[in-house]
């Protein structure tokens, strides 16, 4: 093959190459799951649970491809300032550890905590999501363990798939009642 073939060879793969990459691209952005959560927060769910009359609603946003993590936590009625906020692991009524912090709303007894910018769920966090083994809690002064706790919730019928890789469907789950049933 003279060099002027091998040349118009070379370019012929590089465009089918750049061609397949961007086609691969544009199909897992079209495919993205978005996942959309109300987790309802109080202290009836904390563990030991709190007698205070606090309440909080978080609305969360996650997209299952990238595992970005956007949203915030509105809270209102503790017993004393907030200190911190933030995502745990754990299953309902058992405690587990920081996955992802929550900012602002610090030092009020109302108020909003935002999820931090680029947040992320890694693999195993999504997993536990899918088990409904994720919370969010805000801790204050008085209850530095946590004064009001929200499970989130994963409906059922969402795919397995959602949460490992994009199927082309667009899942919206906002059901974060922890004393309803699952079914």
């Amino acid at each position: 093959m003279d060099a002027r073939r091998m040349k118009t060879w070379n370019v012929r793969v590089m465009l089918v190459l750049a061609v397949a990459f961007l086609s691969a691209v544009i199909a897992e952005s079209a495919n993205a799951v978005v996942l959309r959560f109300m987790v309802r927060m109080n202290g009836a769910q904390e563990n030991p649970p709190v007698a205070p009359a606090g309440t909080g609603v978080g609305r969360i946003v996650i997209d299952t491809v990238t595992g970005t993590v956007t949203g915030s936590v509105r809270f209102t009625g503790l017993s004393t300032p907030s200190v911190a906020g933030h995502f745990h692991i754990g299953a309902a009524g058992v405690n587990g550890p920081v996955i992802i912090p929550l900012q602002g709303g610090v030092g009020v007894t109302a108020g909003t905590m935002r999820v931090t910018a680029g947040s992320r769920f890694n693999v195993a966090q999504r997993r536990a999501l899918r088990r409904n083994g994720l919370y969010l809690n805000i801790h204050s002064t008085a209850n530095p363990g946590g004064e009001i706790r929200g499970q989130i919730i994963f409906r059922r019928g969402v795919p397995v798939a959602a949460l490992n890789q994009a199927p082309a469907v667009k899942i919206v789950s906002d059901d974060s009642n922890p004393a309803r049933p699952e079914g």
